[in-house]
């Protein structure tokens, strides 16, 4: 076969734009890169899914991929080890730290670029300090994601503490870490550095840091100890009996040793000589952590009733210093010795598998950074994204706009397709949370309440539900030959009876085109769309639900529900649920429900509770009428909690809740509780989660919980109307119920775990006992301007308009 070259290819491997020339192997889809010396592909390197016609297209062999993979993790075994590096400075103000840095020869990242302007002015604010070291984090994993050879953080790292964040990054990216600190003669002379800083550093502020900066550190130990960290989660992972590889989980080879590389560098701080100390024997080559893919094991649960913990997740947060922001941990003590992580990033689950296909369900979205969370091979993959904007609105025309603008990208995704959710009705909306990932070894179904924005995963507490791996079922059992309206009771006979008949019901109900109340067809309903999504439908059906029976699918769909079908959305679903289990759970008189959630919409009117007493409140206690109903307690954030949470007033945003809405349902006051997470360390975090609890009397375990994208309002939840004969719901939800019932175990708070044997972890956020409002603590409300700064210095200003 004769040679031939592509310019300008981006290599996936070390994302340089170089040429990729053909080796001359059998498959003529294969080049090796000039730069890594990496293998790639041309063509999508894994099976595809058409959306637009049923069927898999396989666009090469499986032993092709493997052995093409193989090739690939040689040539980046022999290339990264030499030249996949972390720098971590470290020296006080002025003693020649950014100078040595910029002789390294590296990409160089500093907590002070955030606060210098366009204009090269550099204007420091000790109160957003917090903010520029998340800042330098998430710029340090982006870079470390695009396999930056040099990576260098320069910042004064004076303790432990402030680089094992960045360590922790290294271990999870394969980066070697190396300490380098200026070894100039006043690095440690107070007045000196006052003097020869280029920032105005105070003397006081220097002396202050040179009272905790930590001498002799090295490199290896700071490794080690997170290793350590990682390490345990692992041996949790073992002693409690999950089975890590029936979820694609594998074991990591112990990192290799590596002898010492002392090195001496030409430079000066301040504008004066300096040398580099070595201060340590350089690290070991960290590998890629085995507890990020071992912890994903912890979030799936098994057949039988055997739940492993916890029963959903956290979104992971970025360590920022601050007490009440979540460190870099995220994990808990459980008995003696037992580690249970109890957070994960989007990022980790998109690398749960290799997904061949991906589907999200959601109501806002940055396709951009969404692409970007996915690992760099698997962005040619087919996705598809199911959203509610109406067609040629601004929302639906920016979607297309990013699509068309991920088209042709080398490293981005080329596959993306859209899909209208049909049916929305006035003032509803399609506010499903959720993702399915096809991979070759079966299915994955992800349950969430995060929009698929930065902000909402980086900087806001949510909640994720990931199921077990869901295999393929026998080729011949797994045929659905028609999807049409009337023949949805055959395709739910063809599936068991529990959460994936529930799941599929709810599924379908993307393929019917309903009529509104007046009994005219519904606008939303697009034809390609619906084409789409029952094609998605089949590959769903396609895979054995068994492994999550004790996990109940509570959704809603648009539409009026009328007779039996009513029971099957909103809050008849979750009251249905509660009494088919009623005569297996022990109810008290002194429970008490808590619902949490980031938005309350029209629930009163007139100042009368009527919906929120014999809808809500009904529904929440399994519609039993022979005894009282549990204390109802909420948690809604006050203003200072706004107010002093990592985006600061931004985060109301995303807290709707109108100065209307607050004095048609002033009932709602009485029972709310302020937003404080601090066990989780989450209280800045904005809460985004939604969440519906029934509680023991003492708050150390719970009777059932509910994790769904359903806030507080008539639209999610859907209201009686004809004497209770019909519901009446205007949005799409979906949401995962547990019970002590269906668990099997008795469900406790994960602080309060001792027995993982007896007991069902769960990362519920928020404190118990609850924060009552004060005197003077007031509902936050959306539309109102608030005169106080906030953490950043803003004020909340609001539009008339």
């Amino acid at each position: 076969m004769q040679e031939q070259s592509l310019a300008d290819e981006t290599c996936w491997e070390c994302s340089r734009c170089t040429l990729l020339n053909s080796i001359g192997l059998e498959d003529p889809y294969t080049a090796r890169c000039e730069a890594c010396g990496s293998l790639r592909r041309h063509d999508p390197p894994a099976e595809q899914h058409d959306f637009s016609r049923s069927g898999l297209h396989r666009q090469e062999s499986i032993p092709q991929r493997e052995s093409l993979e193989r090739s690939n993790s040689s040539s980046r075994s022999q290339s990264q080890k030499a030249r996949k590096i972390l720098y971590l400075m470290r020296g006080l103000p002025g003693s020649g730290k950014s100078t040595l840095a910029k002789t390294l020869g590296g990409k160089i990242l500093s907590a002070d670029h955030f606060f210098t302007g366009r204009d090269g002015k550099y204007n420091y604010d000790p109160k957003l300090a917090w903010r520029a070291h998340l800042k330098c984090q998430s710029r340090t994993k982006e870079h470390m994601e695009h396999e930056i050879p040099v990576i260098i953080v320069d910042n004064t790292n004076v303790e432990k503490k402030d680089m094992v964040p960045y360590v922790r990054l290294a271990c999870e990216y394969g980066y070697w870490v190396k300490l380098r600190e200026p070894d100039t003669p006043w690095k440690f002379d107070v007045k000196i550095l006052a003097e020869k800083n280029t920032h105005n550093v105070e003397l006081d502020t220097i002396a202050r840091m040179l009272q905790r900066y930590q001498r002799d550190i090295k490199a290896k130990d700071l490794v080690q100890a997170v290793k350590a960290k990682m390490q345990r989660a692992v041996a949790h992972s073992a002693t409690s009996g999950e089975h890590t590889s029936a979820h694609g989980v594998g074991r990591a080879s112990t990192a290799a040793r590596s002898e010492s590389h002392p090195r001496t560098v030409a430079g000066g701080g301040a504008g004066a000589a300096a040398t580099c100390t070595n201060v340590d024997d350089d690290s070991e080559p960290c590998r890629p952590s085995p507890a990020k893919r071992a912890r994903m094991a912890k979030h799936a649960q098994t057949s039988g009733g055997s739940v492993r913990y916890p029963l959903f997740s956290l979104t992971a947060l970025p360590r920022s210093g601050d007490d009440n922001v979540v460190g870099d941990d995220n994990v808990v003590t459980v008995g003696d010795d037992n580690v249970m992580t109890f957070a994960v990033s989007l990022q980790e689950i998109l690398r749960l598998h290799r997904f061949t296909t991906t589907v999200h369900f959601n109501y806002k979205f940055d396709l951009p950074w969404l692409v970007a969370q996915y690992p760099r091979a698997a962005r040619p993959m087919p996705m598809l994204i199911v959203h509610g904007f109406a067609a040629h609105s601004p929302e639906q025309q920016l979607l297309v706009e990013h699509v068309r603008g991920l088209q042709g990208a080398p490293d981005r995704s080329a596959n993306i397709k859209l899909a209208m959710a049909p049916n929305i009705l006035p003032y509803g909306t399609h506010h499903t949370k959720m993702m399915l990932l096809f991979a070759e070894r079966g299915l994955r179904v992800v349950v969430h309440t995060a929009n698929l924005v930065e902000a909402d995963w980086t900087a806001k507490t949510q909640g994720v539900w990931i199921s077990p791996l869901l295999p393929r079922l026998d080729p011949a059992v797994d045929k659905v030959s028609d999807l049409l309206a009337d023949n949805h009771d055959d395709v739910l006979r063809k599936v068991p009876a529990g959460f994936g008949r529930d799941f599929v019901r709810y599924l379908l109900q993307y393929t019917v085109r309903k009529t509104t109340q007046a009994g005219t067809p519904a606008v939303a309903y697009d034809a390609t769309s619906v084409s789409y999504l029952s094609n998605v439908i089949r590959k769903v059906l396609a895979h054995d639900f068994s492994a999550i029976e004790h996990v109940t699918f509570v959704g809603s769909v648009p539409g009026t529900h009328r007779a039996d079908d009513r029971h099957l959305w909103g809050h008849q679903k979750l009251k249905t649920e509660l009494q088919n289990v009623h005569d297996k759970l022990t109810l008290r008189d002194d429970d008490y429900f808590v619902g949490q959630f980031s938005s309350i919409g029209s629930v009163g009117r007139n100042g009368s509770d009527q919906w929120f007493r014999e809808d809500m409140h009904y529904s929440v206690n399994g519609g039993l009428t022979g005894a009282p109903p549990p204390r109802l307690s909420l948690v809604w954030p006050t203003p200072d909690d706004v107010r002093n949470s990592l985006a600061g007033w931004r985060a109301g945003d995303s807290l709707p809740f109108s100065e209307r809405d607050a004095k048609n349902a002033m009932f709602l006051k009485r029972l709310c509780h302020r937003w404080k997470a601090s066990w989780c360390g989450r209280t800045a975090a904005s809460p985004h989660i939604k969440t519906y609890a029934r509680w023991r009397k003492d708050g150390h375990s719970l009777v059932w919980v509910l994790l769904t994208s359903a806030n507080l309002s008539k639209a999610a939840w859907g209201k009686l109307q004809k004497q209770g004969s019909q519901l009446s719901i205007l949005s799409y939800e979906a949401g995962v119920l547990f019970t002590e019932a269906g668990v099997g175990k008795r469900i406790v708070p994960c602080y309060l775990a001792k027995d993982l044997s007896q007991e069902a972890c769960c990362p519920i956020p928020y404190d118990i006992p609850l924060t009552p409002y004060q005197h003077g603590d007031t509902m936050f409300t959306r539309d109102t301007a608030y005169t106080e700064p906030d953490i950043s210095g803003a004020h909340r200003v609001v539009s008339l308009s």
